[in-house]
């Protein structure tokens, strides 16, 4: 489905229904400031009554708070108290936002790093937004959990999501949003869109799509066809851009061999949830000149 809107006055509200099968995936996304237009979106998943579609329940299951100051909307530093008891890869929820703790302080001034969205900016995680945070707030590792969860009570607080995405989570798209959505019946559902700040105007326009899941990445290699000077080496990188939520594990090979006296890192491995490999192609005193004609030519490959 695709529509063309407008949000025409203050505190305005669009609906778009449609019908989906039990299971399937969708990519709700809105096209408004990338076209120019003023509307800061705001997209929910409602079902046929107008209600929230929940989408998984966090319950808590160790407590913190930021410490030493805050962070903004873009940093991927966060300072917390009793981070010791925490892992790698788990859910913090600060603020209505979820992140993914990605690497541990590297010592007495650092933080923990949460995972890195487009031009290094974090990454949030279950389509959350990123929002600033203030010193001393409330902080806690969760655990998602389907929403029809019997929830075992622990003490700690409970919160509950539902589809709604106000910036587009992987940071690519600006204010425009954009959701994943899984439908959890065989049933009709509306898409609302309206304006984060409540405004609207006849400049408010917007294009929304609602498509299938596609999931999918696209491979780029940085650093390809260096110069490398005889004994010493150049360093290269793979980047994947993950598509519609795959967030699989990427294998690299090299396909073709080496001239004598060249090493190249391969293969690579991308692990699930990672954006990069990187490797360094290596040439030793004795190698030949590149160019030559009997030099094969060779290329990376990404599975």
């Amino acid at each position: 489905m695709v529509a063309n809107g407008r949000i025409d006055v203050p505190g305005d509200e669009d609906l778009f229904r449609f019908h989906s099968p039990r299971g399937q995936e969708w990519i709700c996304e809105i096209e408004a400031q990338r076209r120019g237009s003023p509307l800061d979106s705001v997209i929910d998943v409602l079902d046929a009554d107008g209600r929230p579609v929940q989408r998984a329940v966090l319950q808590a299951t160790r407590d913190s708070y930021l410490t030493f100051r805050g962070t903004d909307a873009t940093g991927r530093e966060f300072r917390l108290f009793n981070w010791e008891e925490m892992n790698l890869n788990e859910y913090l929820y600060v603020g209505g936002e979820v992140v993914k703790l990605f690497r541990a302080p590297q010592g007495p001034d650092s933080g923990f790093l949460t995972y890195e969205g487009e031009g290094g900016q974090r990454r949030t995680e279950l389509d959350t937004t990123a929002v600033a945070h203030a010193l001393d707030d409330p902080a806690y590792i969760v655990t998602p959990l389907a929403p029809q969860t019997k929830i075992v009570p622990n003490g700690l607080p409970v919160f509950r999501l539902a589809y709604t995405n106000d910036d587009d989570s992987e940071r690519r798209r600006g204010a425009d949003s954009r959701l994943a959505f899984v439908a959890p019946d065989d049933a009709d559902y509306l898409v609302r869109v309206r304006d984060a700040r409540g405004q609207g105007g006849a400049r408010f326009t917007y294009r929304l799509i609602v498509r299938p899941a596609r999931p999918a990445f696209q491979a780029t290699v940085h650093g390809a066809n260096p110069t490398v000077p005889r004994g010493s080496g150049k360093a290269f990188s793979v980047v994947v851009d993950r598509i519609d939520g795959f967030d699989g594990e990427v294998q690299v090979k090299l396909v073709g061999s080496p001239p004598p006296g060249v090493t190249i890192t391969a293969p690579l491995r991308i692990e699930a949830g990672h954006r990069e490999a990187r490797g360094v192609i290596v040439a030793a005193d004795d190698a030949p000149d590149a160019g030559q004609p009997d030099s094969p030519p060779l290329a990376l490959e990404a599975t």
